[in-house]
């Protein structure tokens, strides 16, 4: 009988250690995965997304050759430029537009505000064949460029009925006309005739735009002590056709006696707030002002229209 019962406590102590072991094997398989012994192998649906940790797999645990399929992947809003083949041709439909950023296409489009271009867009080449082409500059430039000459006789802008002479002198006075330019010229002389000379001397000579709001050019005449031609020098320059207004203004007690147009006393110079052909104006000595104002003046000289030709 004591043999019995101490034989059935090592069988209940025996069951016991085995059903502790199988609950651990239990316990470890729910919370820290499938323990197998020492060369199984996994078998088909072994494991299952409960025995995978969130974030543990990898860029280096997916083979390069895996090909997911698309519809696999969430990729809403989450293409970035390098994901995209420079080969795709994604059509127009698909592609957002707003005001800020338009695609162009074949059909009309209004766009709003500047748009700078690098480069002229490809048409024909910037060479204008047609009213809507667009054009280049160095086109533009050689179609629409003026004739130029090496020689330009200035005309007077105004009415006149000959040739007289004028006597230029003192040296607050200058004395302006209104030249019209009919092509452009590259020059480097300023030529006046001198018809008579009285008191030997120098004159400069100021060109000013149709405003008289810009002194574009002002050089002096050598000493003019006879009868002839006086030129003046300077370094190249183009004038473009155009409106100009000249004036000379003695240097010191020059008084010389210059060939000028002979013009008519007419409307051309008597219409107040209006420009003038001809007239002087008060100067610092010895001094051609920055700007004239041509509507207004403090003498008016039928005369004062010395004849002016330019040579390069």
């Amino acid at each position: 009988m004591k043999e019995f019962l101490k034989k059935k406590f090592k069988m209940i102590v025996a069951i016991t250690a085995v059903m502790a072991i199988y609950s651990l094997f239990i316990f470890i398989s729910s919370y820290a995965g499938v323990i197998y012994p020492a060369g199984s192998m996994l078998q088909p649906n072994d494991v299952t997304s409960s025995h995978i940790r969130n974030h543990t797999i990898v860029d280096v645990d997916i083979s390069s050759s895996s090909a997911i399929t698309y519809g696999k992947l969430n990729l809403a809003q989450g293409l970035i430029d390098n994901d995209v083949a420079t080969s795709t041709r994604i059509s127009t439909q698909k592609i957002a537009t707003s005001t800020s950023f338009l695609f162009v296409q074949d059909s009309a489009q209004t766009w709003a505000g500047v748009k700078t271009f690098s480069s002229i867009p490809a048409t024909t080449g910037g060479n204008c064949a047609a009213g809507n082409d667009l054009c280049n500059k160095t086109y533009t430039d050689t179609k629409s460029s003026f004739p130029t000459s090496t020689t330009a006789f200035l005309k007077y802008d105004g009415l006149y009925t000959g040739t007289s002479s004028l006597g230029f002198t003192g040296n607050t006075a200058m004395f302006t006309g209104r030249y019209i330019l009919t092509s452009q010229v590259v020059f480097q002389e300023v030529s006046i005739f001198a018809g008579s000379v009285a008191t030997n001397g120098t004159f400069k000579i100021a060109f000013y735009s149709e405003s008289g709001q810009n002194k574009i050019l002002e050089l002096t005449t050598p000493t003019i002590s006879a009868t002839g031609v006086a030129t003046a020098t300077t370094t190249a320059t183009t004038f473009d056709p155009g409106i100009y207004y000249i004036g000379i203004v003695p240097q010191g007690t020059a008084n010389v006696s210059f060939n000028t147009f002979n013009s008519l006393n007419a409307v051309e110079y008597r219409i107040t707030g209006e420009p003038l052909d001809k007239f002087t104006k008060t100067v610092t000595a010895n001094t051609p002002p920055a700007t004239i104002d041509p509507t207004t003046a403090d003498g008016q000289d039928e005369d004062a229209i010395p004849i002016i030709r330019l040579d390069n």
